[in-house]
């Protein structure tokens, strides 16, 4: 097929249609183009370090807490927690870090005791109300119910790419897990840090 195209200038970033045609003579489609100028991109390899904030608290773990009583429970466990859940909310308020749980289950301590709250995760794309009553910790006198949480990871990569004009940048090429879970880390935001290797220790097969 041949198709008559518009000229345009050189630099310049507009919408314009094409006829593509048959054999060109007979008209097949109109079709619509978006016309984008090249970007020159400084390539690089250095190594950067990553600081990357999850959608919502990543559960990495749970745990069984020793009451005042001296029972251990996990009240977690008992809700049905899993690792992988993302903490999104807890009674309607957003959480965004793991110390967000510590201040909601304890802001009204005298009652607590006997309090359950409902806590929204996200497990496989998918939202769950889950109820859970914290028991007070033996070891600290602050409400908990057993989960080990993560908010953020931390690592270091290698820089690709930067557009010095819009200070773009592309980095790393692969999805980021935590390194506990295995999960695949719902990115929010982050950002990028200066790093430098120290030292590198070639990897060996395990037996």
């Amino acid at each position: 097929p041949a198709s008559v195209f518009t000229v345009l200038e050189e630099g310049s970033e507009v919408t314009t249609s094409a006829n593509l045609k048959l054999l060109g003579l007979i008209p097949v489609k109109r079709i619509t183009l978006n016309v984008i100028p090249d970007i020159k991109v400084v390539p690089s390899g250095e190594a950067i370090g990553v600081k990357i904030e999850s959608k919502g608290v990543l559960v990495v773990g749970l745990s069984s807490i020793t009451d005042r009583n001296g029972r251990k429970c996990s009240p977690a466990a008992d809700a049905g927690f899993e690792v992988g859940d993302k903490i999104i909310k807890i009674d309607d308020e957003p959480i965004e870090k793991e110390n967000d749980i510590i201040a909601h289950l304890n802001k009204n301590e005298n009652e607590n005791e006997n309090a359950k709250y409902k806590f929204v995760i996200e497990r496989k794309g998918k939202l769950i109300n889950l109820n859970v009553s914290p028991v007070k910790c033996e070891e600290d006198n602050i409400y908990k119910v057993g989960l080990w949480v993560r908010d953020n990871i931390a690592g270091v990569g290698t820089l690709t790419f930067y557009d010095p004009k819009s200070r773009i940048f592309g980095a790393l090429g692969h999805g980021i897990t935590d390194v506990d879970s295995g999960i695949l880390i719902d990115i929010d935001k982050g950002k990028i840090l200066k790093s430098k290797i120290a030292s590198v220790q070639k990897a060996r097969k395990m037996v």
